[in-house]
């Protein structure tokens, strides 16, 4: 038969195959294998022109080949008007692969058309997008009770933006048939307020039903203009009700967030007076106490303190903890931490930082044990704690996860396994990312198969797959560093670390946590590839390196980027006086942050200041970095990298021996 692909980019496909990564086999088996990769790609393009029958004639050579599958799902999508709803749900249930989003959003749109609810709820209850989530609310409302609808409902109507189009039936129903009532208006529009979403907010004002929360809607209006005339002149009375006391804390929030010392004097200011109005509103002391404390305020530990116990969780009491770290008041951190709940406490940070408090508190031979057992584990915190103690980090082999046991057999035993080399081999690493997101859920849990299935990628250099397999086998730290911490694109990588005056281990340490090292990943926020480049900044620092202004699709080059991306580091680097950890606060969360958080927390142990960093994003970024710097520098030099050089802490060594 006639070929559909052009026989030069067969035979470049095949090409490309025979000098892939993977693991050799028999020749005859070998040989099958591209034969049939060749009558895939034939296959393929023929399901794309909707030749079908050409395709039927190809299709009993393919029944045995791994991604015989998606070709069924493009069948089934090329003849689809010879299919019902009840048939199409049949193959679907009988093809155990994630199914590629065209056709799930073209198998959606055909099922809301025909109101086909049911099959809805069953297929794409476990998605995601708001969109898709919408369609279920509207299945479960349409064939389950009110109350179950409400448990969808409620989360996609309470956000402070509009919804997609999609959501409108759904919520015109709800509205209409009494489901979303004047409360769940009522606290969508405080949340719409705080945001500023002016329209969305006079939108909402105009669906409400009673006059009473109408009053409330205008005085929350009149609240958000001017917070301090009213909360002044009317917080007694409104103290007294439920939305009243919303409106109290809409107000004090309002006036903290915009400036903090404001927000204590004013609260201060309303709780001197002789009324009962503010024993009512614990509520709002709590909102002002946490926001305080995101600021790392002066008196943000004793407002969150005295609040009733019933009001803590694991986030008040960690909030206390880190404004305790940020004035390095280890009385009030151990106060902290023992009110938390035994499982928290005993994470390996608050063991960490509560060792650090006993010690200087003067209880060391306890704080000596608690930090023997965290230097134990290889982690940011055990190495803090190896450094205090003179011990030697543990980065050792071990010859526990270091070679793969049997390749054939795992490809056996697992189809998703042979599914995966296949879209590797077609240089579809979208796919199969999506094949092993598929899989982590069928398989969680299953550590013995995700070491081997790390160890098989890690084989193919398929970077990233590997160390997601590694995070799913709960065992990451046991691999061998060399492992875990791969070093790809090193060459370009070496000579931007020379051009640039950066260590090349913190490249690939900063690298390794921004992308896993797929250099064609875009984030939510609109960063792109390798080093994570937001398009504006990739701008500036090109004109610096007086190149042209990079499209966003130039910065999937990884040349381009590891160039761009290193020369923005050396300016942080610039800038805090060669400070990495500053640095690399600046590359997360943009160098304005560095001078605030200088100010802000005036500890002077660096790793007190790095607990106290405000965004738990940043924060936990930082110590992961630092982590990888110490791995990689291991891995590329013979000395022996301490994690006290980017973070000094108190060194126990001399004095230990001399209490021995």
């Amino acid at each position: 038969m006639r070929h559909p692909y052009p026989a030069s980019r067969r035979w470049c496909v095949l090409a490309l195959m025979g000098v892939l990564w993977f693991v050799a086999t028999p020749a005859h088996a070998s040989t099958y294998l591209n034969e049939q990769r060749s009558t895939y790609l034939d296959a393929n393009s023929l399901l794309n022109q909707k030749k079908v029958s050409a395709w039927l004639k190809l299709k009993p050579e393919l029944k045995d080949y791994p991604l015989y599958h998606y070709l069924i799902i493009k069948e089934v999508r090329a003849t689809h008007s010879d299919y019902s709803n009840k048939q199409i749900d049949r193959i679907i249930s009988r093809v155990d692969v994630p199914l590629p989003s065209r056709f799930r959003n073209w198998w959606l749109d055909r099922l809301i058309v025909r109101n086909d609810w049911e099959l809805i709820i069953k297929h794409f209850s476990q998605s995601d997008t708001t969109e898709t989530k919408c369609a279920v609310a509207r299945g479960v409302l349409n064939t389950g009770s009110r109350e179950d609808a409400m448990r969808h409902i409620e989360p996609l109507w309470l956000v402070s933006r509009s919804q997609p189009k999609q959501c409108d039936p759904l919520f015109d129903y709800a509205l209409k048939h009494g489901l979303i009532d004047d409360d769940l208006i009522w606290q969508r529009i405080l949340l719409t307020s705080q945001k500023n979403q002016s329209n969305m907010t006079k939108y909402l004002r105009g669906l409400l039903r009673s006059d009473e929360v109408k009053n409330w809607a205008k005085r929350l209006n009149q609240t958000h203009r001017n917070p301090r005339t009213m909360l002044r002149k009317h917080i007694d009375r409104w103290s007294q009700s439920h939305y009243g006391r919303q409106v109290i804390t809409y107000g004090m929030v309002k006036i903290t967030r915009k400036d903090s010392d404001a927000g204590y004097a004013f609260w201060q200011e309303l709780k001197s007076r002789e009324s009962n109005a503010v024993k009512r509103l614990t509520d709002t002391e709590k909102r002002i106490a946490q926001i305080l404390g995101w600021r790392r305020h002066l008196h943000a530990y004793s407002m969150l303190a005295n609040l009733p116990e019933s009001l803590h969780n694991k986030s008040t009491l960690e909030l206390m903890a880190r404004n305790a770290l940020a004035r390095e008041n280890w009385e009030r951190l151990l106060n902290a931490i023992n009110r938390m709940s035994d499982s928290d406490a005993q994470s390996i940070e608050w063991r960490y930082w509560r060792a650090r408090a006993l010690d200087e508190t003067g209880h060391r031979r306890e704080a000596v044990e608690l930090l023997t057992s965290v230097a134990e584990e290889r982690h940011f915190y055990g190495f803090l704690a190896a450094d205090q103690l003179g011990l030697p980090y543990n980065l050792s082999q071990a010859g526990l996860i270091s070679e793969l046991k049997d390749q054939g057999s795992l490809l056996e035993v697992e189809p998703a396994i042979a599914r995966i080399r296949e879209w590797l081999a077609f240089n579809k690493p979208y796919s199969a990312r999506s094949e092993l997101t598929h899989l982590r859920k069928k398989r969680a849990g299953e550590s013995d198969f995700w070491v081997q299935a790390a160890m098989l990628f890690h084989t193919w250099n398929w970077h990233d797959g590997a160390i997601r397999a590694m995070f799913a086998s709960g065992r990451s730290s046991e691999f061998e560093v060399t492992l875990s911490h791969p070093s790809p694109f090193i060459r370009v990588v070496r000579k931007e670390a020379i051009r640039h005056r950066v260590p090349e281990y913190w490249i690939l340490g900063i690298m390794r946590q921004e992308s896993l090292f797929i250099h064609d990943i875009r984030s939510g926020a609109g960063a792109v590839g390798l080093l994570q480049l937001m398009p504006k900044t990739a701008h500036n620092v090109a004109i610096k390196n007086r190149l042209k202004k990079p499209s966003r699709n130039d910065l999937l080059r990884v040349a381009l980027n590891i160039h761009l991306g290193t020369s923005y580091f050396r300016s942080l680097l610039d800038q805090t006086e060669g400070n990495a950890v500053h640095s690399l606060v600046g590359y997360n969360a943009g160098p304005r942050r560095i001078k605030q958080w200088k100010e802000m927390i005036p500890a002077k142990d660096p790793a007190a200041w790095v607990e106290s960093i405000p965004f738990t994003e940043t924060r936990n970024y930082v110590k992961k970095i630092l982590v990888n710097f110490i791995i990689y520098e291991k891995i590329f030099t013979t000395q022996h990298a301490r994690i006290r050089e980017y973070l000094p802490v108190p060194n126990w060594q001399h004095a230990l021996k001399a209490n021995d």
